[in-house]
């Protein structure tokens, strides 16, 4: 250490003598304190600014706001960060003027283990593209990495290729384009993978604007592919300028290379947690993935786009995922919360869970000759997804949706969308559904349509079982009249604790526009309203349909009520034949033998005509289910016998009833009397 011997004359004494105080220079302290390190002498990395720490990038001699230093800031990050020979580490971009810009103007593809903070700074990229760059983000990791603190500005000129002019891209599939940075990507075949076991992932985004005028080559703001794992995006903030395609588009990969596509195993991104995804002017859905799950997306905002999300099953369809990794996740919890989309074009939150068979062998499933080499069933094709979502809001247009799914299971709670084409819209293949405290206004059709007839993949359809609880619907119908909920292919339902329709005491408006509250299609069973409200239906429109007038199918309504005005207006409650309805007393039969048929008629049939000559009830088992009741009730007298069925003769000239009960085989008397 140097000693300092007289304050006057100042002398410096090392044990190999004096050194002159003008040798003493910040590189020359920083090379005792920060020499050369080895991974940076392997990786041929030049130390510019000595004094600089380990990982502050001007010690490397990278150059802030001058878009002339773009070239060389990009050859060192190549050489600094390359996949196969860079340096782990952390780093860090000095914010030397508080608005510091760096310039590149090539991707960037990042080795294991570098963590990045911005610092508040922004990374500028500007580049005449080429189609290289297809499936490649600006900044384009594969594991351990993370990116906080700072902006991105993609300035990005299109010109060949496809998935080009991304931001950040994430992971990979298959063998990469002609002339890519990227590695060839087959997850277990990745080098961390094959050392250690563990897979691609561990990333970490995190603060972070990025603006982009990426048009015409897919572009997205993030773009991923394959089975990474643990991803967190925190407080992401995009602007795609209406030209890029997605905030973040995210697919699966594959994690085995066998030669037929068809046979490989795949990879899916799981285990991610975006918190605070914030979206604006992009031309498809602000955050997309396509076979994934373990997904978690808190607090979503979009404006000016497509959709707010979009999650599906890619091609993949999870029918042979990764064997190591991914077969116990597969299919399962997507959960989007807290999501805003303000300005949204066509469906605000897509999530589809089933193909057809066309589709699937139009995909790589189908093999080359679109033929089904792996011999998929319909069971291969449907229960794919299954999603959460809850606290949401949307403004739409009547292009399409407010939510559509054809996931196995749906669970869809606390939201509110307005003015779509159809609020919630489930299809046949979604079998299993749950809709509570959800608000849709201003529908131009339908406000909730259960059992849509589209794509369809099961003939006959699978029967749904849902629950719709605490919902407000009202203004469906604004391009023409339309029910506030329409009902098919379901076989149990309850309705429960609803409002339907506006009225002037509550909304400050007038329902003009919504016709029934429900309308049940001839293929739903066990649709059960109770306890709910109609404010009021349009044009004198029945509050509850049931269509088909020759069996109730179990549907029934319980504990309605409805409002004033709808009352003074003498509105019609039904139309069809509801279960309710017939807990009552027939029309006189006459001097005529009849058929009992359950659930198409009244309970109590009445026989009040004087007979001319022996009468049967014939009891029926048809639509006849265990513990259903029927009685016979005969007033009008005659010299002649009425017979119930095969179980009890009621003399000539008596008065009398007689109850049954369905066993589940057969019709069993249970009561007699005489009145």
């Amino acid at each position: 250490m140097a000693l300092q011997i007289a304050p006057t004359t100042p002398v410096f004494v090392q044990p190999t003598g004096p050194v002159s105080p003008a040798t003493v220079t910040p590189a020359s302290i920083g090379t005792l304190i920060f020499p050369p390190s080895a991974a940076e002498n392997a990786a041929g990395v030049t130390i510019v600014n000595g004094w600089y720490p380990y990982g502050n990038m001007l010690r490397y001699g990278i150059v802030p706001n001058n878009a002339g230093a773009a070239a060389a800031n990009t050859a060192l990050a190549k050489l600094l960060w390359n996949f196969t020979t860079g340096i782990s580490g952390s780093y860090a971009f000095p914010n030397t003027t508080g608005a510091d810009i760096y310039y590149f103007n090539d991707i960037l593809v990042f080795h294991n283990g570098v963590y990045i903070d911005l610092c508040g700074c922004t990374l500028n990229f500007t580049k005449v593209g080429v189609a290289a760059d297809g499936g490649a983000g600006f900044i384009h990791a594969f594991s351990n990495f993370s990116l906080i603190s700072g902006s991105i500005v993609i300035n990005y000129i299109y010109t060949a290729g496809s998935n080009t002019g991304n931001a950040i891209g994430l992971g990979g599939r298959d063998v990469p384009v002609a002339g890519s940075p990227l590695p060839t990507v087959f997850d277990s075949l990745m080098p961390l993978y094959v050392a250690s076991g563990v897979p691609m992932g561990n990333i970490v985004l995190r603060n972070l604007t990025i603006s982009s005028n990426a048009g015409g080559g897919q572009a997205r703001a993030i773009f991923a592919l394959g089975g990474l794992t643990n991803v967190l995006m925190e407080n992401i903030t995009v602007d795609g300028q209406s030209v890029v395609l997605n905030g973040l588009y995210a697919e699966f990969g594959w994690a085995t290379n066998e030669a037929s596509t068809y046979l490989r195993q795949t990879s899916h991104p799981n285990n991610w947690q975006i918190k605070n995804f914030n979206c604006k002017n992009v031309v498809n859905e602000g955050y997309t993935m396509n076979g994934a799950y373990g997904i978690t997306v808190d607090g979503i905002r979009v404006y000016n786009a497509s959709g707010v999300v979009a999650f599906g099953t890619g091609e993949a369809l999870f029918y042979r995922p990764w064997s190591n990794e991914d077969g116990a996740g597969a299919k399962r919890n997507i959960h989007v919360k807290n999501a805003v989309g303000g300005n949204i074009s066509n469906i605000g939150f897509a999530f589809s869970g089933a193909t057809t068979l066309a589709g699937m062998n139009a995909s790589y499933l189908g093999g080359p000759s679109h033929n089904n080499p792996n011999g998929l069933t319909n069971a291969n094709l449907v229960d794919l997804l299954e999603f959460t979502l809850e606290n949401f809001s949307a403004i739409g247009t009547a292009n399409n949706y407010g939510v559509s799914t054809n996931a196995g299971r749906a669970t869809i709670r606390g939201g509110t969308l307005t003015g779509f084409q159809r609020g919630v819209v489930t299809t046949q293949e979604c079998t299993n559904y749950e809709m509570d405290q959800v608000e849709v206004f201003d529908s131009t059709s339908f406000g909730v349509q259960i059992g849509s007839a589209v794509n369809t993949v099961y003939s006959p359809a699978r029967q749904s079982v849902g629950r719709i609880n605490g919902c407000f619907i009202a203004g469906s119908g604004t391009a023409a009249t339309a029910a506030g909920v329409v009902v098919s292919a379901s076989t149990s339902l309850k309705i429960t604790g609803c409002r339907f329709g506006y009225e002037q005491i509550h909304d400050l408006k007038t329902e003009t526009t919504q016709a029934q509250a429900v309308n049940v299609g001839t293929d739903a069973f066990g649709v059960v309203c109770d306890d709910n409200y109609v404010a009021a239906t349009s044009g004198g429109a029945v509050a509850y349909a049931l269509a088909s007038a020759s069996t109730s199918r179990l549907c029934s309504i319980l504990n309605d009520s409805y409002g004033a005005v709808w009352l003074a207006g003498g509105g019609v409650r039904t139309s069809g034949i509801w279960e309710n309805t017939l807990y009552t007393i027939s029309a006189d039969n006459g001097d005529t033998s009849s058929t009992y048929i359950a659930h198409a008629q009244p309970n109590v049939q009445l026989f009040a005509t004087t007979l001319t000559a022996n009468r049967t009830l014939v009891l029926s088992t048809t639509n006849a289910v265990q513990g259903d009741i029927v009685r016979i009730l005969r007033t009008g007298l005659g010299a002649f016998t009425l017979a119930f069925g095969a179980l009890k003769t009621i003399p000539a000239s008596t008065a009398a009833w007689a109850t049954a009960e369905y066993n589940g085989t057969a019709w069993v008397l249970t009561g007699y009397g005489t009145l």
